[in-house]
């Protein structure tokens, strides 16, 4: 569930013409550059971000120039810097290297620009995801120590984005920004040895979710309480943070409209995060007027779900998890058996059956 406007996030929506004209077609780290720029530009975020790339806490001080250059390049090779920030007291270049290699000459480049700027403080700050870390800091240490008066940072993505979850509340620019930048430091790391070793049972894995979400699509659309709903397919596994998710939307119609969603059924981590034997298949019923209309007898039951430990506390955001025991597709010999069994369970709970599944002996029970 989005989380309300704040002021800045309004004034942002009232001048982002600019910004969606100069990142139309950008990807990789252009966009998140662009992005980054957007944000020094707003006074409600420019303390925060200059305090943490200069490394010190910094009075909001007014900016005279903030400039963005693209992926031009100078004749030398050495490049422009991403973003130039100019104030009062402050010389400040922050250059964006996620995955792009370092040309020979740009340290020295930016140096030498900073150096030509009247001011008390000067610092260069390369933006890296925390697994380039030690590898930028080997090339940059010769310039280091060769360049007085110079402060050169190395600054991670992922402390910038876990720094503004933590600052900034409410808004929803930075809660897409942040989680973009999280994710795209978690899946764009370097595999491991282990991880290439057991890539192909991993495929495998998800192939078979895929093969086993497909089925239970197909059930879904045969059962009387989901009539005329729309079921739209997740077909890769999607990070958001420490989650990994995986699964079916339904909604009363095809809109992106949150307020339209009714519940959510596939592969979550949400509790095996915190116990590794839990169930990661989930049912969720979203917390929106759709799904309120939809499935009134879910909701005159919740309370009863709840305390027979069927539906598990709500998650902010998501909604009413329904954890489907992994006992519930035990035994089956096909993926259409097993879809059968996933969507007869979720339907019960959907239909206020308040029934308290008895364990037999031997069966994991889930952790909710």
């Amino acid at each position: 569930m989005a989380a309300k406007n704040n002021d800045s996030d309004l004034f942002i929506e009232r001048s982002s013409s600019g910004l969606i004209a100069r990142t139309e077609g950008l990807s990789g780290e252009p966009l998140l550059t662009q992005w980054l720029a957007h944000l020094l530009r707003q006074p409600s975020y420019q303390s925060v971000l200059l305090s943490f790339f200069v490394g010190e806490k910094t009075t909001r001080t007014a900016l005279s120039n903030i400039t963005i250059r693209d992926e031009e390049r100078d004749s030398d090779g050495s490049g422009t810097p991403d973003i130039q920030i100019a104030g009062e007291k402050l010389a400040l270049i922050v250059e964006n290297k996620f995955d792009a290699g370092m040309t020979k000459n740009q340290p020295l480049r930016y140096m030498q620009i900073l150096k030509r700027r009247f001011t008390e403080k000067k610092v260069l700050v390369f933006l890296v995801p925390a697994w380039r870390k030690k590898e930028i800091q080997t090339i940059l240490a010769p310039y280091i120590s060769k360049n007085a008066g110079v402060s050169v940072r190395i600054c991670t993505w992922d402390e910038l984005a876990e720094l503004l979850m933590e600052s900034i509340h409410g808004s929803e620019l930075i809660h897409e920004f942040t989680r973009d930048v999280l994710r795209r430091c978690k899946v764009q790391s370097p595999l491991k040895v282990n991880e290439l070793n057991n890539a192909s049972e991993v495929l495998a894995k998800w192939l078979r979710q895929q093969e086993l979400l497909k089925g239970i699509r197909e059930r879904l659309l045969e059962e009387p309480i989901f009539k005329g709903m729309k079921f739209q397919l997740e077909t890769k596994p999607e990070w958001d943070e420490d989650h990994c998710y995986m699964g079916i939307n339904v909604a009363v119609s095809d809109t992106v409209s949150e307020s339209e969603w009714v519940c959510w059924i596939g592969f979550w981590n949400l509790f095996q995060r915190k116990n590794r034997s839990a169930t990661p298949l989930i049912a969720h019923v979203y917390d929106s007027p759709a799904a309120k209309k939809r499935l009134p007898k879910f909701w005159s039951s919740l309370r009863s779900l709840r305390a027979a430990n069927i539906v598990a506390p709500l998650v902010h955001g998501h909604g009413w998890p329904i954890p489907i025991r992994i006992s519930v597709i035990k035994g089956n010999k096909s993926v259409r058996e097993q879809a059968d069994k996933i969507v007869a369970y979720t339907v019960s709970v959907l239909s206020g059956d308040k029934q308290k599944r008895r364990e037999t002996p031997g069966r994991t029970r889930t952790n909710s």
